[in-house]
């Protein structure tokens, strides 16, 4: 998600905002099709390519702190008559981070997972 709103494109400056307590400085912009389909399986990045002319545009916003650091993202996809937004907000910048892998029940195999998305 970070490679991608890095790829920004006709960026323009919103107005500062605070996100989680953080002072930010808001942007917004739009994301070619490279963007969209960066990292995607070959099979989906075809699919996507393919239906390229359904493609509304992928927008996106990125609040980033007075270090530099992007605290939060907003990346909205419009497909014909669909449309998909994804958020992320990233805190506790810097600090350790543990994660507990989850169990094998709890566990789907990518491949039985479809749609644009999880490319």
């Amino acid at each position: 998600m970070l490679q991608q709103i890095a790829m920004l494109d006709q960026v323009s400056m919103g107005t500062p905002a605070r996100i989680d307590g953080t002072s930010t400085t808001h942007y917004s912009g739009s994301l070619g099709r490279d963007a969209l389909t960066l990292r995607m399986a070959a099979n989906i990045r075809q699919q996507v390519t393919a239906m390229s002319n359904g493609l509304g545009g992928l927008d996106a916003d990125v609040w980033v702190d007075r270090a530099g650091r992007v605290v939060h993202t907003r990346t909205t996809c419009n497909l014909e008559n669909q449309s998909a937004t994804v958020t992320m907000t990233l805190s506790d910048l810097g600090r350790p981070v543990t994660v507990a892998a989850p169990t094998a029940v709890a566990v789907a195999p990518a491949t039985t997972i479809s749609g644009i998305l999880p490319g």
